[in-house]
């Protein structure tokens, strides 16, 4: 039997229902550059809320990040999410990624020429 409503996981799209009152707020004070905390136990939509206003946002081209800090171990890891994340608008992280593993290919050869072996 098919389930009504999705639970368990974040939402957004057409699963994402009501809380239209927080979703202007929220939208409101993000274009206005004021900064948002959301606080509410877990399972409260917090999640939603925000997933929700982000795609919006990056509909309307704004240039959009989610970092789960909770994946975050350090500085180092904290700025580089932020960069992926941020590369992601602008749909360069494949290019990144193939330009990357040319260089390390080609490294590879270089090394593999004057008789060093070397793993990545």
């Amino acid at each position: 039997m098919k389930r009504l409503f999705v639970t368990g996981v974040p939402v957004t799209g057409n699963d994402f229902a009501g809380r239209k009152d927080e979703l202007r707020e929220i939208r409101h004070s993000l274009q206005n550059g004021q900064s948002v905390v959301l606080i509410a136990p877990r399972r409260f939509v917090k999640t939603s809320l925000i997933l929700t206003i982000l795609q919006e946002f990056q509909r309307a081209g704004s240039y959009v990040a989610d970092v789960d800090l909770f994946t975050i171990v350090n500085k180092k890891r904290l700025a580089e999410t932020i960069v992926e994340k941020t590369l992601e608008n602008k749909k360069i992280v494949s290019i990144v990624s193939r330009i990357k593993k040319g260089v390390s290919q080609a490294f590879m050869r270089v090394m593999r020429d004057v008789g060093y072996f070397v793993t990545f």
